[in-house]
């Protein structure tokens, strides 16, 4: 009988199933009695164990089997007790005892006859597998090795035949064996089941006071096993009853079962131990002095309940025992001792002959659970006693069937996790892994291995495979505890953000999971092997969705898709129905996520492998639950399955579709494209081809393929895939075409299903030619058919007998006929109506896409029309701020604005317009109008007429100027029109995160749009967008946006997380990721409020009251009263104004008829906590026709002539006096009172510094302050000061102290308004901070505190107090890091990854980003006369900065491994770093990394740099959508990799940069223009092996867009960046260049008359590439044409020239920049510190000369610099201030200001003493009459003093060895020994140095060991280390063989390292100073690079440079 018969209980829902089940458990029970009668038992054990255990299993479920039958039928039926057989009709009671009697007579039955399944190898004593951990310990050596086993079959080939008879003999016994074992792990695991099952049903009896616990107990004995199961099933009875106070009664009872198994575990363990022993001994016997020993032990055999088999042990008298007899008692005491003669229990005392050596002692009759004590007498042949005493005695043993405590272990795990006590639980799964896994197992394949660890093999081999599915359960039941106590969910990044410690959680979890996968392996369980790939999809469901591309995920799904693909058929045959649907969309994502990660690792092969396995499987599976669900819908016939079904399908093909595009977007070979261009050839109608064809094919070659599909279903599928791909490559203009082209495709389309809206005249001639046909057909039937009975007969098959027999004439037989004619038109029509409405509702998502896509494209069109009409001029400025922040949903407050009318103003139009006597007058309709209007008033567009007369009288540019503006402003008009049909269908569709994504893109586009009319009116400029247009058109879009965002919340039950105590304020700015408002993993509650306050601002000052309250009900009732105090003061100026409007239209007193109607109908009254879900009930009534007006002349003709409009204005009164919404304005109030007591009493003085700084704030920005007496309109005419509005005050003493607003009422507008405070207020507000900081750090959140002293520390340094700003944002710091002094007491050390992340996990993500921001402020604000110290901090916050990027899985660790690394999605998934300004500001963070990344290039800290620089583009780039500072930041990046040698990286960035490559645009699309591929310049190969791709590098230039889109400043920028990276590549070639033999006679000044001649030409090609762009470029550098191998002298000749073309070129652009002073004075120094180096390279000594001069005059005479003087005396510093205060208030003119400051000056002083050093015999004629070396030492003598004076140590130990050089040549060796001492401990004992000072110290180190006199390696070997260190941050692996330079393979990856050269050196001088002891350093004049000078100290100091790690 199999199981799975039994099993029909769990679906029982009828009488007919219950009997069955019934008879069968009867049928059962027979066969056990009789098995148990006849002992079967004694044949086959195994069976009759199992017949048992499935009884007792059963019928101890019985009792809860009839409870859910009298749930299910009411009670028992008689029926059933009727029955004579019936196991059902038992009482629980007796089924509990029938249950115990059962398990009992099991227990005996499977204990007497397992006898002949008891292994003879002592493993029936204990749990074996629990012992094989222990068992290392006492190895048994085997008998013979395989050696020994080899020699023997060398010896004598006869004994070879005898050993294979002899192994095949011991093969047979060994299976035999083994099912022996097999068998008894069996019994094993029956006996335990049945000891379970007998203490389970004795505990129910136990409750039921059937039994005592002290006789159950009295059973149990000393088995601490058994009492173990007795407690976990007591626990488990208590946890049944779900009493409250349960925890910790069924917490001790798990603990006590805990500690019972642990002891019975050592109790196996020592008895183990001790049977190891006696073997061992036996098998290792050796020779002993044999003297009157007493026997030892006898060894346990086996045990049963019953009975005990020993065996005696080895014995040294053994050859004189001829008999044992056994003696033993019970244990009585701790140590008894067994005594001869003990001998009552059965079986002791009798005399057992030795035979053959061999004896076995059997002892039966003993109790069960009862423990012994035994001990053996020897006799011998003459009945003596051998050794003069009885043996010793053996440990007590336990007489019960040995019972694994594995198996315990995991049942005991399975209880705890069942009663919700996972402590116990993990510490028993604990307990099973320590077992069965072995963490020192070694992998046979590494590459399939996910973990170290692995499974412990001998424990499998002695474990049942029940036992291993129990644990294989155990390894689940913790990752499922795990999951929930570490919030590991599917769905959610969890409890603590999804930080790299929460993946690393989860990939811990997937680890223990890899093991069980090989488990479920091991043990054939396809099920549990899929239940495993299930279970790691589920841990790595978040880093799947948020595609965060990891190795060691990836290893893990590579695994799963490996299962899943061998499970297969179980997947198709098992798996149905939503299972299926779930394991596709699981396989779809897993083959998603490892194509993309595979191609991020460059693993192309691998990724398409994986598609093409992916795509078939999905198929496969889809194809089975196709005809799965066939089968299923024709034998049910149910029409809601078959829709379900076809819904699932339809998901489950478009997941093939995914995959299937995909497929197609990975890396595509020329074989695969001409294969598609043959495809194309063959049809286009395929879907398949279609979506094959769409990325390699032009875009107006989809768009005509796209538009033949119009009458297909697929049809908008493929619209959507085109316009993403044409907005996403930036052509807007083709989104706007062809998008019109597909809506009139769909209109099309509905005009033929007949649904097309049409116009009523044509509708009307519709309906009259329907008529007329209808007419006449109807006539014709009616001749057609005369008679009755033919009328009849015909009507008899589509009517009812019963209705067609009330038709008596043939008059109605017509109607009826005529009616079912026109009836079945309507039927028709409706029908038509019903398939296009599916067809609409399922092609929601997609018109929604093609709508947002519009509106996008508009936009753009939009933006670029501003750039061309402004010219440029719209730049940012300080002065200028963002007008959100004093908006009320980021400042808390409102401040009026004088642009805007006065609320006041607009209440008095319906006063105005509610007299109906006045509405015949023109002025009045026009007014009444307006007030009709319910939605944001809309400002009316000038007529043609009075355009064309405005446009004339003026001149030709401000005529085209306003043309200009009427074309722009219906570009946003048409925008706002595509984005409400955007969100109205991603609404109705429920598609929520499209809705989410569209409301976002319109708040967007809002704020830009705000800033941009506020730019434009600073500036002066033509405005195409005044503020009134701006609100008319966005208002009503973000009043829909709001409408729809808090549906969709309260749809997806999102607002019950604001069910919390704590303040809002202190939620929302925790530094610490705090849930839910940081997780925006389905929606940012953060924006959301923001999106609503505004909205309600918006709302206010248009005076749409109702609105307002609408929105102010209901956020404040869905957010808990969270915001009420923002939201009540709105609320209540709402409802007063609408009081007065009810009032003032006589309208009924609130509660209205309605409100009173829908409280009697419904019992519930509608207040301000009630209105959310409210549903008013309406109480209209026809109005009674007026009597007066009845008799006058055509009064009757009225109403049939009143147009629509003049209906709405007779209707005007009646609406105006109705509301929906409470007005009960003191319930308001005392829902503002209560939440004034709620908040913390030191929130209102933080709240109150805040609303001053923002009124302070306020008086700086124009739209604040007081008008002038003339105004500018958008159309550029000015209007008379009569017509401004409001002219509101500044407050000039603002309050120091919040005001108490208990009693505020909020009558007047003065309350909701604040106005501006004067700049003499600025001591109040100060001292308000103060107080605020004092009430926060007393009683206060931290965080709060934290950003109160960042905030009055931007106010001290506003004010100009640059002491007091430095102490509060110091403070700051320490108080984020919970530290005193960190700034001062950092060792500038870079930390390991995981302590970063400590980092960030004791100051939070927003702590450190602040701690980042804060560091960065006192370097750029308060360091400024301190090098050193601003290096230092900048290197604090870039650290800082780094700690945030360590805590993404996603991002490298390593800082070099950024210069090849960008942040494309979000750093941290579902986290908005911005969300919250107060806590965090994007502008502020941007300018922070600005000024770390600049001043750390510029302190030669690159590699540093490239993490930081990294972040910074991904806050310009994806985050901010800045172009210039994106350009910017990725040339910072190309001169880094410059000035580190890394070449392929910098011309891959450089080639990129000119194409538009990873370019964000500001609105919304970024630039894919068709990139060209790069060639790369190999690193590892020489300078003629690449000379294509540095061709590639001089010649590459912009296209016009992109040359557009950058401007002249970026590209001159860029020119510059190329022309040092080529000087770098040829400084790399030692040798002079070679010019061409045949152009060697051509003098200099021709060389440089066709240079400018090329410069001009491609001047010329510029200017005209926009009108002929076919115009063929002229190459500036072609390797092509010569003839011969070019050698690298040639080469570097041939680039030189190339790079003085683009000089020339340069040169040009850098005269017509229109830039501001302080950038183009920086481009002209860096333009001639390029040049100098280009004439030093090129041999030309004297324009080098002359280019340093002039690059030093130029910074020393410009008034836009802070030089100091050429002479370096003390005077210091010549401060001239901007003249320009213009270009003081420009950002771009300030930071180029700072970077021309004193590191620009020491650069281009030792650029010139590098001129002047180069060949100093060629400058000497420059200076004659003078001592050339004196005035080289001159001049590096004041750059020495500057060094000092600045504090710059790493540029003073260059000039410190360009001293030592330069004295080194005129002999001072003494000067040049104490100079090089200096250097060397200028460098010694710093923990970080850049690059270039390892360089320094290099050279430094070398001059050292040349000069000295003795020379000595140690300084030498240290420095040689030091590169070492140095070129292992560049992946460079250095072997040291015999002294010369190698490295591991493949080689050097970068042989253009200035370090290779520089370890050469040192090595060769290492190697000369080692052999040649007697050579002294006199080759000095050779080379600039060996000489030195050390000693004792300078060797001790320079220790500690190569000690600590260096920049990494």
């Amino acid at each position: 009988m199999q199981n799975h018969y039994l099993e029909i209980q769990d679906s029982i829902n009828d009488q007919q199933r219950l009997h069955c089940y019934d008879k069968l458990l009867w049928c059962l029970s027979v066969m056990c009695d009789v098995a148990i009668i006849c002992e079967v038992a004694n044949v086959n054990c195994i069976m009759v164990a199992e017949m048992i255990h499935m009884l007792g299993e059963h019928v101890e479920r019985v009792p809860g089997l009839i409870n859910q039958a009298e749930r299910s039928v009411c009670g028992r039926s008689e029926d059933m007790k009727q029955s004579s057989f019936s196991l059902l009709k038992e009482s629980n009671t007796n089924l509990l005892k029938k249950v115990c009697e059962v398990a009992k007579k099991g227990l005996d039955a499977l204990s007497n006859g397992v006898s002949e399944l008891i292994p003879q190898d002592h493993s029936a004593i204990t749990d074996t597998a629990c012992m094989q951990k222990c068992k290392s310990l006492h190895h048994c050596s085997p008998s013979i090795t395989p050696a020994e086993e080899q020699n023997g079959t060398d010896e004598n080939t006869v004994k070879v035949e005898e050993e294979k008879e002899t192994k095949g003999e011991s093969i047979t016994e060994g299976k035999q064996d083994k099912k022996s074992k097999e068998l008894f792990l069996q019994a094993k695991d029956f006996y335990l089941g049945l000891e379970i099952i007998y203490h389970k049903a004795s505990v129910k009896l136990m409750l039921l006071n059937e039994v005592k616990e002290s006789d159950l107990l009295h059973r149990i004995k000393k088995n601490k096993l058994s009492k173990a199961h007795f407690m976990m099933q007591k626990a488990s009875a208590e946890h049944s009853k779900g009493e409250p106070d349960e925890s910790s009664n069924i917490r001790s009872l798990l603990e006590e079962a805990f500690v019972l198994v642990e002891k019975a575990e050592l109790d196996e363990m020592q008895t183990y131990m001790a049977t190891v022993r006696n073997v061992n001994d036996k098998k290792h016997k050796t020779e002993q002095d044999e003297g009157e020993k007493a026997p030892p032990a006898p060894m346990l055999i086996s045990r049963t309940d019953h009975s005990i088999t020993f065996a005696p042990a080895e014995y040294d008298l053994k050859n004189r025992v001829s008999w044992y007899q056994l003696c033993g008692r019970t244990v009585q005491a701790a140590n008894s001792r067994v005594r001869l003669g003990e001998c009552t229990l059965p079986g002791t005392g009798n005399m057992v002959p030795v035979v053959c050596g061999e004896c076995l002692l059997r002892v039966e009759g003993l109790q069960p659970n009862q423990t012994y004590v035994f001990a053996v007498a020897a006799y011998d042949s003459k009945w003596q006693l051998v050794g003069n005493s009885i043996g010793d005695t053996t440990l007590p043993v336990l007489a019960c069937f040995p019972t694994s405590v594995l198996s315990t272990w995991a049942h005991l795990a399975q209880v705890a996790f069942e009663t919700g006590q996972y402590a116990v639980a993990k510490r028993a799964c604990r307990k099973l892994w320590c077992q069965y896994i072995d963490p020192d197992c070694s992998s046979n394949s590494k590459r399939d291995r996910f973990a170290s660890s692995g499974l412990h093999k001998d424990t499998l081999q002695h474990s049942s495979p029940h036992i291993c599915k129990m644990f294989l359960n155990s390894i689940f039941t913790e990752t499922e505890i795990n999951i929930q106590q570490g919030s590991l969910h599917w769905d959610t990044c969890g409890d603590r953000g999804p930080f790299i410690w929460e993946q690393e959680a989860r990939l811990a979890e997937t680890e223990r999971m890899m093991l069980a996968m090989d488990l479920a392996i091991y043990l054939n369980d396809s099920g549990a092997s899929l239940r495993v790939v299930v279970t790691c999809y589920r841990l790595l469901a978040p880093l799947i969705y948020h595609q965060i591309a990891s190795d060691p995920v990836v290893q893990v799904l590579l695994k799963c898709f490996v299962v899943l693909e061998d499970n297969s058929s179980l997947m198709k045959h098992k798996w149905t129905g939503n299972s299926s649907e779930f394991l596709l969309h699981m396989i779809s994502c897993i083959t998603y996520y490892l194509s993309t990660a595979l191609q991020t690792f460059r693993k192309y092969d691998t990724a398409a492998a994986v598609l093409d396995c992916g795509r078939s499987l999905v198929q496969e599976l889809f194809d089975a639950h196709f005809k799965f669900g066939k089968l299923i819908t024709q034998a049910g016939n149910n029409k809601a399955a078959a829709i379900a079904a076809a819904e699932s399908q339809r998901k489950m093909s478009q997941l093939i579709k995914a995959l299937h595009v995909k497929s197609i977007r990975c890396i595509e070979s020329g074989e695969v494209l001409e294969k598609q261009n043959e495809i194309s050839l063959i049809t286009l109608e395929d879907p398949s081809v279609l979506y094959r064809l769409f990325p390699s094919r032009s875009l107006q070659d989809n768009f005509d393929n796209v538009i033949k599909l119009q009458r297909k279903k697929y049809f908008l599928e493929f619209a959507t895939l085109l316009l993403r791909r044409t907005m996403e490559e930036g052509s807007p203009d083709l989104v706007l075409d062809w998008g019109l082209a597909i809506f009139q495709a769909l209109s099309r389309r509905d005009e033929i299903l007949g649904l097309a809206p049409k116009s009523e005249p044509e509708d009307s001639k519709s309906k009259e030619g329907e008529s007329t046909t209808t007419r006449k057909k109807s006539e014709v039937y009616q001749q057609a058919i005369t008679t009755a009975e033919e009328l009849r007969r015909k009507l008899r098959k589509k009517l009812p007998r019963s209705l067609l027999m009330n038709l008596k004439t043939l008059r109605e037989l017509h109607i009826v006929e005529h009616l079912l004619f026109l009836m079945s038109f309507v039927v028709q029509r409706n029908k038509k109506r019903i398939h296009l409405r599916n067809i609409v509702a399922d092609e929601r998502a997609e018109r929604s896409f093609l709508n947002y896509c519009m509106a996008t494209a508009h936009l753009a069109k939009f933006y670029e029309g501003v750039e061309l009409i402004n010219e440029g001029h719209l730049n940012e400025r300080y002065s200028q701020l963002d007008i959100c922040w004093f908006s009320l949903a980021h400042s808390g407050i409102m401040i009026r604005k004088h642009s805007l009318p006065s609320s006041e103003n607009k209440v008095k139009l319906p006063k105005a317009s509610g007299h109906t006597v006045d509405m015949v007058t023109p002025k009045i309709e026009r007014k009444q109008r307006e007030a009709v209007r319910k939605v944001i008033q809309v400002p009316k567009r000038r007529s043609s007429a009075k355009k064309y007369s405005l446009l004339q009288n003026t001149d030709p540019q401000k005529d085209m100027q306003r043309r200009s503006s009427y074309v722009l402003l219906n570009f946003v008009e048409n925008a706002a029109l595509h984005f409400r049909r955007a969100m109205v269908l991603a609404h109705r569709g429920n598609h929520w995160t499209t809705l989410q994504y569209t409301c976002q893109s319109v708040w967007d586009h809002n704020h830009k749009l705000t800033a941009m009319v506020q730019n434009g009116a600073l500036n002066k400029s033509f405005p195409p967008v005044t503020t009134d247009e701006l609100q008319a058109i966005f208002t009503p879009l973000l009043v829909l946006a709001t409408d729809f965002m808090l549906d969709m919340l309260t749809k997806l039950q999102i607002w019950s997380l604001y069910n919390l105590d704590v303040t809002v304020e202190e939620l929302e700015s925790r530094l610490h990721y705090s849930l839910p408002y940081d997780d925006g993993f389905v929606v940012d509650l953060r924006w959301i409020r923001t999106l609503v306050l505004y909205t309600l601002e918006q709302l206010h000052f248009c005076g749409k009251w109702e609105t307002l309250a609408h929105f102010a009900l209901l956020y404040n009732s869905y957010t808990r009263e969270h915001y009420a105090l923002m939201i009540v003061p709105l609320l209540v100026h709402a409802q007063r104004n609408l009081l007065e409007r009810i009032s003032s239209f006589k309208g009924p007193a609130f509660p209205q008829p309605h409100h009173v109607k829908t409280e009697n109908t419904t019992g519930k009254k509608m207040t301000n906590r009630t209105y959310a879900g409210y549903q008013l009930l309406s109480v209209w009534n026809r109005p009674p026709a007026p009597k007066k007006t009845a008799h006058k002349k055509g009064a009757k003709k009225v109403p049939s002539t009143k147009d629509p409009f003049s209906l709405k204005v007779s209707e005007l009164p009646l609406a105006m006096s109705l509301v929906r919404v409470p007005l009960d304005v003191e319930e308001s109030l005392s829902c503002f009172r209560e939440a004034l007591r709620k908040r913390s009493p030191s929130l209102p003085f933080l709240q109150h510094s805040r609303s001053l700084v923002v009124q302070l704030l306020a008086c700086t920005q124009p739209c604040f302050t007081p008008q002038t007496p003339t105004c500018q309109t958008r159309g550029g005419t000015r209007r008379p000061a009569s017509e401004v509005t409001f002219s509101p005050a500044v407050v000039t003493s603002p309050d120091l102290l919040p005001d108490d607003l208990l009693e505020e009422d909020f009558s007047s507008t003065n309350a909701i308004y604040r106005l501006p405070i004067s700049l003499n207020g600025v001591p109040t507000v100060t001292a308000a901070y103060t107080n605020s900081i004092k009430a926060l750090q007393a009683n206060g959140p931290d965080s709060l505190h934290i950003l109160a002293l960042h905030e009055i520390g931007n106010l001290h340094f506003y004010t100009g107090n640059i002491s007091a700003a430095h102490y509060c944002w110091s403070k700051a710091v320490d108080c984020i890091f919970q530290s005193s002094g960190v700034i001062q007491q950092w060792d500038g050390v870079n930390f390991e990854s995981s302590f970063s992340q400590n980092i960030v996990k004791q100051a939070g993500i927003w702590g450190c980003l602040q701690g980042a921001v804060l560091t960065a402020k006192i370097a750029q604000f308060i360091s400024t006369s301190d090098i050193r110290k601003r290096t230092k901090r900048c290197r604090l916050s870039a650290h800082f900065f780094k700690c945030v990027l360590c805590c993404s899985m996603a991002q490298p660790l390593k800082d070099l491994q950024y210069s090849s690394h960008s942040i494309r999605d979000e750093l941290f998934p579902g986290i908005d770093l911005f969300s919250e300004p107060h806590r965090l500001q994007v502008d502020t963070t941007v300018a922070s990394l600005h000024f770390v990344c600049h001043w750390l290039f510029i302190t030669g800290y690159y590699i540093t740099l490239f993490p930081i620089l990294a972040l910074y583009l991904y806050f310009v780039g994806p985050v901010c959508r800045d172009v210039h500072r994106t350009a910017e930041a990725k040339i910072l990046k190309i001169r880094a990799l410059t000035e580190l040698c890394m070449f392929t990286e910098a011309i891959a960035e450089a080639i990129q940069f000119t194409q538009g490559a990873d370019i964000f645009l500001p609105y919304g699309l970024h630039m894919t223009a068709n990139l060209q591929h790069v060639r790369t310049f190999c690193s590892n190969a020489s300078l003629p092996d690449n000379v294509e791709a540095v061709e590639d590098l001089v010649n590459c230039d912009f296209t016009y867009e992109v040359c557009t889109l950058y401007g002249p400043t970026l590209c001159s920028k860029f020119n510059l960046a190329r022309i040092q990276l080529i000087l770098a590549i040829t400084k790399s070639v030692r040798g002079s260049p070679v010019p061409d033999p045949e152009e060697s006679s051509s003098t200099p000044e021709s060389e440089e008359v066709h240079t400018k001649d090329m410069a001009q030409d491609e001047q010329e090609r510029r200017e005209t590439e926009g009108s002929s762009p076919e115009i063929e470029k002229a190459k500036i550098v072609s390797f092509a044409n010569e003839k011969t191998k070019l050698s690298p002298e040639r080469i570097k000749f041939i680039l030189l020239e190339g790079a003085s073309t683009l000089f020339s070129f340069a040169t040009q652009q850098l005269t017509s920049l229109t830039c501001s002073e302080a950038e183009k004075l920086e481009l002209v120094v860096e333009f001639n510190l390029l040049k100098a180096n280009l004439c030093r390279q090129q041999e030309n000594y004297a324009l080098s000369f002359e280019a340093a001069v002039s690059a030093l005059v130029l910074l020393q005479t410009s008034p836009v610099t802070l030089t100091p003087s050429p002479s370096g005396s003390k005077q210091g510093t010549k401060d001239c201030s901007v003249p320009d205060n213009l270009d003081r208030d420009m950002p771009r003119a300030v930071e180029a200001q700072e970077r021309t400051g004193i590191l620009l000056w020491l650069r281009c002083r030792l650029t010139l003493v590098h001129c002047l050093t180069a060949n100093i015999p060629a400058i000497a004629t420059l200076f004659p009459g003078k001592n050339i070396n004196e005035e080289i030492y001159q001049v590096i003598q004041q750059g020495l003093d500057e060094c000092l004076q600045w504090g710059d140590k790493d540029i003073q130990a260059l000039f410190m060895v360009e001293a030592v050089e330069l004295e080194a040549q005129r002999n001072r060796i003494d000067e040049c020994m104490a100079i090089l001492k200096k250097t060397v401990n200028l460098l010694s004992g710093r923990t970080c140095m850049p690059p270039r000072s390892v360089l320094t110290l290099a050279r430094a180190t070398l001059l050292l060991s040349d000069l000295k006199k003795e020379p000595s390696t140690t300084l030498l070997r240290l420095t040689q280390k030091l590169l070492e260190k140095q070129l292992c941050l560049f992946d460079e692996n250095i072997i040291l063989l015999d002294g010369n330079v190698s490295f591991s393979p493949p080689g050097p990856r970068n042989i253009y390292l200035p370090y290779l050269d520089m370890l050469n050196k040192i090595t060769v001088q290492i190697d000369s100073v080692l052999n040649v002891s007697n050579v002294k350093g006199s080759a000095f004049g050779q080379s600039s690079h060996q000489s030195q000078h050390p000693s004792d100290n300078t060797e001790k100091d320079s220790q500690a440079v190569f000690s600590p790690s260096h920049e990494s």
